[in-house]
Order: structure tokens, then C-alpha cells, then sequence
């Protein structure tokens, strides 16, 4: 028996995905330290069922053993009752669980012993669910959807990993320095691979470790926090470098849209960034659009230099002139050559045509609107001085009428 505390990340009915359970002694930097290695293993969580992912990483201060795996997978192994389905959200989906042990390490007798890797038998971590099954009905505005339990140091009953000395211990070295790197072993060395770092952190306590069995593909180690991981699809051991992501992104842009680059359908360190550094994008001089256009109408001249007396010259300088022209016309479509360049300028000058006419319509418009306001004003107004003082004329008509 020895002392081990619970940590949980799963959701309940409503609430979304979150530790539910951790150490009463985390503190948050602990905690974030827990958590990054935790969603490294959720990964493709569409992949887990039937597929439960073991893993275990340790620092300074603490070693995490656990499992990640669908919630009516870690049920199945409970010998406790569960009376209502708490292995489904408010969507009717199907809930996948981290469920682990958390030991701290002790200056004098290290670390407690590591269980033993039993794949698909998860009896170790069933009573764990326990904790999603007292906050299954929380709700989202409630305090307790926010804050973890805490869990105590408590003894459990295990089977521990016990030593071998029959397998390739330079083959399972660990890789516990490089950050850079994520050494991956295909995924039918699951046990041994356990059984190895089981050693591994039991014998040098100071030194941090961190492996993940059974990630879905190459790509989700790479991206994973995790410096040792199997993973399905790979054939031999290899160290992957983090650094590929480089090469891969400069290569999918290189390349056509409808073409899939090899790094991404084959992801191993053998893309680097410097193996495309001498590659150059040559351009042709011509396009083979103004060849067709050319090859056409040079036949075209041909055929009209056979009219008599239609063209001067005879044959060749038909297929001459109709090659010149179908160059041209190459040129304009495709932009390029001096047909490019005639219809640029054509598009130019008929913008600027377009453009003067629109200045000239819209100096037109706003002289007659001018026009207009002056006549509103002329007919429809009078300032005070002409109503005080008309005009000589209704003056004149004034003085007229006084002689009736």
C-alpha cells in the first residue's frame, strides 16, 4: 500500500472540460504543470475508445501516473454501482476522462512504487470517476464548476511494475533532456517502454520523465508536451524533432494547391528547413498561351495568303503576319509580352477617357444644380434693401399710373 492523491479532468452534464480533482498542496503553477500534460493526452479524443492512453510524468516535486480513456470504458472496471449514466453530457455525447494518481516525492525514500501497466484493465483508476459522479449535476453559474475537490494523500492497493532485466535496456533509453525532440517506439512496446521508466524514476528521483502510450498518430506527440511516446503508425524507434512544423509549412506553400506535399504524408525528421534553401522559382519568357496564339495564326495567314490576289508575298509572309498577330493576341490574354503591354495601355487610356468623361459629367451636374438654386432664389426671394427699393422699371410704372 502507499499514498497517492487523486487527480480528475473530465466534464460533467453541463459543465465543459476542466480538473475537477486535484492535490490539496497544488499550487497554480503546479497545477498548469498538471494540465499541459493532461491535454496532451486527449488528443484525437475520437480515437480513445478501446484505445485507453497510459502515461506518467514527474519533476522536482511530484510524479503523475494515469489514464486517459472513455468514462463507460473506466465504469466498466468499478465495483461500485453506478446507479444513473454519467458517461454522457447534455448533448448526449460520450464523455472521455483523465483519471490519475498523484504522488510526491519524499527527499528519503523517493517515490512510492510505480503500478503496473495493464492496458485495457483499468480496475486501478475506476474509483476515480467517483469524483465526476459529485459534481455531475453542478451547474455553470455555481462556484463548485469552478473550483477543483481536493484530495488527500490516501493508500491504495496495486500491483506494482516490477523490474526486468531481459529486454534491451539501450533500446528503451528514455529521452529525458532534449525538449527539442519526442522519441517515439512503435506502439506494441507499451509495456516494456512502462516497465522501463517505472525504473527509471524509482532509481534517480531528481530526474523528470515524461511518457505517453498510445497517442493516435506522430503528429499529436510532436505537438504534445511529451519527450518519450508510442504512437500508432510508427514502424521503428525514432526521434521526431519538434522543429518539422518549420520545413512542412515552407514546403505546402512551394507547392500547387492540389498537391500534397510529402512532409505531410510522410512526417519524419528527414525534412529539414534547410533542404528546399536552394530551390528557385524560374519563370519562362514567354507563355504558352502566345505560342498557340502564334502556331494558329500562322496557319490562319497560310490558308488567307492562298486567296488570289488577297495578300502580297505568298505563303510565308502569311504565316508571318498571322503569327504576328496570334503572338499579340497570345499576349493580351495571358498579360504578358507586347500584347500584355498593349492592353495595358489600352486599359489605361480607355480609364483615363472614362475617368474625364465622369469629371466632365459631374462638373455638368453640379453647374446646373448651381443654376437651379440661383433661379429659386431669383424667383422665389427678395432681400429687404429691393423690397425697400424696387427696381427703376416698377419705379417707372409707379409714376405712369399716377396719370390715371
Amino acid at each position: 500500500m502507499s499514498k497517492w492523491s487523486a487527480i480528475v479532468y473530465s466534464r460533467t452534464y453541463e459543465v465543459d472540460f476542466r480538473l475537477i480533482a486535484m492535490p490539496e498542496i497544488f499550487t497554480e503553477q503546479d497545477q498548469q504543470w498538471a494540465l499541459k500534460h493532461i491535454l496532451g493526452t486527449t488528443r484525437s479524443p475520437e480515437k480513445l475508445s478501446e484505445q485507453p492512453r497510459w502515461s506518467l510524468f514527474k519533476n522536482e516535486h511530484y510524479c503523475v501516473i494515469g489514464v486517459t480513456c472513455m468514462a463507460r470504458e473506466l465504469i466498466q472496471n468499478s465495483r461500485n454501482a453506478i446507479v444513473e449514466d454519467i458517461t454522457k453530457d447534455a448533448g448526449n455525447r460520450q464523455i472521455y476522462v483523465f483519471a490519475g494518481y498523484v504522488a510526491e516525492l519524499d527527499g528519503e525514500h523517493g517515490l512510492p512504487p510505480i503500478p503496473k501497466y495493464s492496458d485495457k484493465d483499468l480496475e486501478i483508476f475506476a474509483p476515480l470517476y467517483e469524483y465526476v459522479q459529485q459534481r455531475w449535476s453542478v451547474k455553470s453559474y455555481q462556484q463548485e464548476s469552478k473550483i477543483p475537490l481536493l484530495s488527500q494523500y490516501e493508500e491504495i492497493d496495486y500491483l506494482a511494475a516490477q523490474p526486468r532485466t531481459d529486454f534491451d535496456r539501450e533500446y528503451f533509453a528514455l529521452n529525458q533532456i532534449d525538449s527539442q525532440i519526442v522519441r517515439l517506439w512503435p506502439d506494441e512496446n507499451k509495456e516494456n517502454l512502462w516497465i522501463a521508466t517505472a525504473q527509471q524514476v524509482t532509481n534517480f528521483h531528481a530526474k523528470s520523465v515524461s511518457l505517453c502510450l498510445g497517442l493516435a498518430s506522430q503528429k499529436d506527440a510532436v505537438e504534445s508536451p511529451f519527450l518519450n511516446a508510442t504512437a500508432f503508425g510508427i514502424r521503428q524507434k525514432d526521434d521526431i524533432s519538434r522543429k518539422i512544423e518549420s520545413s512542412v509549412a515552407r514546403e505546402t506553400i512551394a507547392l500547387p494547391p492540389h498537391t500534397q506535399s510529402r512532409a505531410e504524408s510522410f512526417p519524419t525528421n528527414e525534412y529539414r528547413d534547410d533542404e528546399y534553401s536552394d530551390v528557385e522559382e524560374k519563370e519562362l519568357p514567354f507563355e504558352p498561351v502566345e505560342i498557340l496564339g502564334a502556331v494558329l495564326g500562322g496557319l490562319a495567314g497560310l490558308r488567307i495568303a492562298q486567296i488570289p490576289g488577297f495578300l502580297l508575298g505568298g505563303g510565308v509572309v502569311g504565316f508571318v503576319v498571322g503569327a504576328s498577330i496570334g503572338w499579340v493576341a497570345g499576349g493580351c490574354i495571358s498579360n504578358k509580352g507586347i500584347g500584355g503591354a498593349m492592353a495595358k495601355q489600352t486599359r489605361d487610356f480607355l480609364g483615363d477617357v472614362t475617368s474625364s468623361r465622369g469629371q466632365r459629367r459631374t462638373r455638368r451636374s453640379r453647374s446646373r444644380q448651381r443654376d437651379s438654386e440661383q433661379q429659386d432664389i431669383d424667383y422665389g426671394f427678395r432681400t429687404r434693401n429691393e423690397e425697400n427699393n424696387p427696381p427703376n422699371s416698377e419705379k417707372q410704372q409707379n409714376d405712369d399710373s399716377n396719370w390715371f
